[in-house]
């Protein structure tokens, strides 16, 4: 006999609520397994993609505590500078961790399906659904260790329930006919059995001999496993949040005194004046040559910024912002041939007037790049909130 049904089991999960419904337009999401967050989300669209602001109780008390942190682990990981560090060094480590979340989120709502399950007395069913949420909480716990692994995250939080609940999958449903023995970690070889009676939703009895001729029967609570597996993944995800948010806090704070914005001096609307007066026709006055000093401040200008992008891994993360770099890149030399005179130009007066027009508006567009990342990196990310 269980220990009391649909309703124990509903009871001891109050706080877990119904499968989320899909997310619509969110950075690196699955659309099948994420939630329309934006009751509990502030999207900030800042150059080009999201930057979501979560409230771990909130996405707690609406989705689940494990639901939630892979869901804020995700947001880190696809965060542009990141994502673009991941998938550029090694595309490989960068699948793992896709995956992985994908699996904490799969196994999330197998585990999930199992606690709403209706009474069932056929006891093959019930062999069928005890093999699948034990694979389950195996196979979860198998993703977030390879996600603590590839980004080089030590956690040993938990790790003894994780443990027993191995060792309980293992022995049930894993090598139940020879478990063999294993010197290494003091096992001995080993046969186990469920008691077909005891089988239910909520437990069962558990029945081995070891081949120094004991023969224990430990009940299992299913209930009891899963509570814990939730407890222990949730702190372990919870240190890989933390980490990753040190790790940008550090980031930040080794650029933070390094303005980018300082690249484009207060005097750069006269360097573009001057450059209007290298398109004259009449150069009689030498405009050219005083355009040609002020163009090449220019170049310079537009390197420093793409050397300090570079440095903080800002590029070539942010690709929109390459381009508009390359934008400017283009006329800035075509304008150079106009001004030297070089035996392929291809601009008149005109048309090198309209460069520069299309150079100074760049200009302004990437020193507003600059100014705002510059108060990002002034700020520290959203702290992570405790587990309750």
């Amino acid at each position: 006999m269980g220990l009391g049904g649909k309703e124990v089991r509903h009871a001891a999960f109050a706080n877990r609520h119904s499968p989320m419904p899909p997310i619509r337009g969110l950075n690196g999401c699955r659309d099948d397994q994420r939630a329309e967050i934006s009751v509990f989300v502030t999207i900030e669209e800042r150059r080009g993609w999201s930057v979501l602001h979560h409230s771990l109780a909130q996405m707690d008390a609406a989705y689940g505590r494990v639901r939630a942190l892979e869901i804020l682990l995700r947001d880190y990981v696809t965060d542009a500078r990141f994502h673009y560090a991941l998938y550029h060094d090694d595309r490989s480590s960068f699948h793992v961790i896709c995956s992985a979340l994908d699996v904490i989120g799969d196994t999330t709502m197998a585990i999930d399906a199992y606690l709403s399950l209706p009474d069932e007395r056929d006891h093959g069913v019930l062999y069928l659904q005890l093999y699948g949420v034990l694979q389950a909480l195996q196979i979860q716990q198998d993703a977030v260790q390879h996600i603590l692994d590839t980004l080089k995250i030590q956690c040993a939080t938990g790790s003894d329930d994780l443990r027993d609940i191995r060792e309980i999958r293992n022995m049930a449903t894993g090598h139940p006919a020879k478990r063999e023995r294993n010197r290494k970690h003091n096992r001995l070889q080993s046969s186990h059995k469920i008691s077909r009676p005891s089988l239910s939703q909520e437990s069962f009895l558990l029945f081995s001999h070891f081949e120094d001729g004991k023969s224990p029967m430990e009940p299992i609570m299913v209930l009891g496993l899963i509570e814990k597996q939730e407890k222990a993944i949730a702190a372990r995800m919870h240190g890989a949040l933390v980490e990753l948010r040190r790790r940008e806090v550090e980031h930040r704070m080794k650029y933070r005194d390094k303005k980018l914005a300082s690249l484009f001096p207060a005097t750069i609307e006269y360097y573009f004046e001057k450059c209007y007066e290298g398109c004259r026709e009449n150069d009689d006055n030498g405009r050219r040559t005083f355009a040609q000093m002020h163009a090449e401040l220019l170049v310079d200008i537009l390197g420093k910024f793409k050397d300090g992008l570079t440095e903080r891994g800002l590029l070539p993360a942010c690709d929109h912002i390459g381009q508009d770099i390359a934008d400017v890149e283009y006329p800035l030399r075509e304008f150079e041939k106009y001004l030297r005179g070089d035996t392929d130009n291809t601009l008149n007066a005109q048309s090198a007037r309209i460069f520069v027009f299309f150079m100074q508006h760049h200009f302004r567009t990437l020193r507003e790049y600059a100014e705002g990342f510059d108060r990002e990196y002034m700020e520290d990310p959203p702290p992570v909130d405790t587990l309750p």
